[in-house]
């Protein structure tokens, strides 16, 4: 319902689609630009007087001088409504109603009622006729087909006469609902009659001649179809009613399914190593005044974003949900920091979920990835009396913990131009194919959100994870001959990363090597020991041959070989 000030009004009411570019004053006051896909009500002068199913025009609203009004009773089609609303971000009781679906059989009705209350509590006088558009439609069964009966395709109107003789005709909707599918679905648990009962008691009339076709109540925007009618029959009959008796056939595994199964699994075994699973908002904001809410500045993608790659709401709801998110890394931080305002002093958290962006700084399309994100901060274990000040989190902790994800594989972290945000950043293998990324938060950054304590967080790629984790293992033998080690300890630049020393030794292609590992590390802030700008490494090399016993000359010359591949490829190594 909507009043019009009648003195304001030349002629009648009409509606119509708005001119493109057309405004009009609204009643909250702001002026609205409109388009050709808005529906607006207007007089005969052709004024716009309203926004159709959103809200009424300040120029013909009633006011205290009013003495005469139009009153209008209508349905406007949801879809309509949302799109005007949510395009003018004009919400109001009038379209909150719309857009959820309103029973179009309340027209006349709700108007008629209103006219009998209003000449009962204000007085005045009601014009002696109705004027009315064209018959109001079902519109939860606007499209349905005709239901046959034994004369043919029946059609079924209910009239309704108001006022002095005005007449409106509605067509009630109706759902052709077979038995055998009543059968089928309860096991013939629920008779015939017993279902013809639930459905007239819940208002639905059968159409003579045709028992298996039901007139649907305007007011049931619901049944639609023949299914919602079992549906409606099945939970008033009860389903403790209908006994069990078949077992589930055997369905293969999906690749929805084995998604979800290797995210559980995941799940699972972060939950086991102590970390706390969050679920954070897809939206975050682009920029806020408050740093502790999560925005696009604490994104740690998979890749880095260019100009573009964000996607946008359009319309948001708030500044701080105005962006998807591109990484999860927003998300933990926020979590992080709250949780640390409590007090917490360890935060392991984890997320799996979507993130989102565009490809091609906005030039591409829009893609989504299921990725995993985890943060590591704060104390490495417990406080307690046996341990008060436990060591703080490092990134060996993080690395572990992704080790530990996927046994029987290997991470590699490749240091790589650290993100916004970030001090230190590495790109992330896993069994040599790029997944991820791995990064600590600046310390300008930690101490703006007010952590006192470094954090690590890596961003890693679901589905690759997935194709190599649950690809066929195939199982190697155990050795029959004896393998022989060397340890080799080498001294080079401070600067220099360890993956470094990982490429110079598979550049070697030693076919007898078969392990390496660092087992020490030494530096000397000092330089009493050694220059404060070198470090000592030492590592252990294992060698061994399938087929036979080496000899000692053969281990060493494999060694030599990789020894001098060291020499070759990173710059400024010594070996002590």
């Amino acid at each position: 319902l909507h009043a019009f000030d009648a003195a304001k009004v030349q002629g009648g009411i009409v509606t119509r689609t708005a001119y493109e570019g057309e405004t009009i004053k609204a009643l909250d006051g702001q002026e609205y630009t409109l388009n050709c896909t808005d529906l607006v009500v207007a007089d005969q002068s052709g004024k716009a007087l309203a926004i159709g199913g959103v809200m009424g025009g300040e120029e013909s609203g009633v006011t205290d001088a009013t003495t005469d009004i139009i009153l209008e009773s209508a349905w406007f089609k949801p879809s309509s409504v949302r799109a005007t609303s949510r395009r003018l971000a004009l919400s109001s009781d009038s379209s909150y109603r719309f857009e959820r679906g309103t029973s179009a059989w309340n027209v006349l009705r709700g108007s008629v009622r209103a006219v009998e209350l209003i000449l009962q509590l204000a007085g005045g006088t009601a014009s002696p006729t109705y004027v009315a558009g064209s018959p109001v439609p079902n519109p939860a069964h606007a499209s349905m087909p005709s239901c046959g009966g034994a004369d043919g395709p029946v059609s079924v109107f209910a009239s309704l006469k108001q006022g002095k003789g005005a007449t409106v005709t509605n067509e009630l909707g109706f759902v052709q609902l077979p038995w055998k599918a009543l059968d089928q679905i309860s096991g013939g648990s629920i008779s015939h009659e017993e279902g013809a009962r639930i459905l007239t008691a819940l208002g639905l009339k059968q159409v003579p001649d045709s028992p298996e076709c039901w007139l649907i109540p305007p007011h049931r925007l619901d049944l639609t179809r023949p299914c919602d009618l079992l549906e409606e029959i099945v939970r008033v009959f009860g389903l403790d009613g209908i006994p069990s008796r078949f077992s589930g056939p055997f369905v293969a595994e999906s690749p929805v399914d084995a998604a979800y199964n290797f995210q559980m699994e995941l799940r699972r075994k972060l939950a086991a190593l102590g970390f706390y699973e969050t679920q954070t908002i897809k939206l975050i904001a682009s920029e806020s005044a408050d740093g502790t809410i999560a925005q696009v500045k604490d994104a740690l993608p998979l890749r880095p974003l260019q100009d573009g790659d964000l996607i946008r709401v359009s319309l948001p709801l708030s500044e701080d949900h105005s962006v998807l998110r591109p990484a999860h890394t927003p998300g933990l931080i926020a979590a992080a920091v709250r949780n640390s305002n409590q007090g917490v002093s360890g935060l392991r958290f984890f997320e799996l979920g979507r993130v989102f962006r565009n490809t091609g700084g906005g030039k591409g399309r829009d893609i989504e990835t299921d990725t995993l994100g985890i943060l590591v901060s704060g104390d490495r274990t417990a406080r307690s009396w046996v341990d008060p000040r436990p060591e703080q989190a490092s990134f060996e902790d993080l690395l572990a913990v992704m080790a530990a994800l996927a046994p029987g594989h290997r991470f590699t972290l490749t240091p790589a131009r650290p993100r916004e945000q970030a001090a230190l950043g590495a790109d992330v293998q896993l069994d040599g194919k790029a997944c991820g990324y791995f990064a600590r938060l600046s310390l300008a950054r930690c101490r703006e959100l007010g952590l006192g304590q470094p954090v690590y967080v890596a961003e890693l790629d679901l589905r690759k994870m997935q194709e190599i984790l649950t690809a066929p293992v195939k199982a190697a033998e155990l050795p029959q001959f004896p393998g022989s080690s060397r340890d080799a300890a080498m001294e080079l630049p401070l600067s220099t990363p360890n993956a470094d020393i990982v490429k110079a030794v598979e550049s070697a292609r030693e076919k007898l090597l078969v392990s390496y590992f660092c087992f020490d590390v030494f530096t000397d802030p000092s330089g009493e020991k050694l220059p404060a700008d070198r470090k000592s490494i030492a590592y252990t090399f294992l060698y061994r041959d399938p087929a036979k016993t080496l000899t000692a000359a053969e281990v060493d010359a494999a060694h030599q070989r990789v020894l001098k591949a060291l020499t070759d490829k990173v710059k400024g190594l010594s070996f002590r």
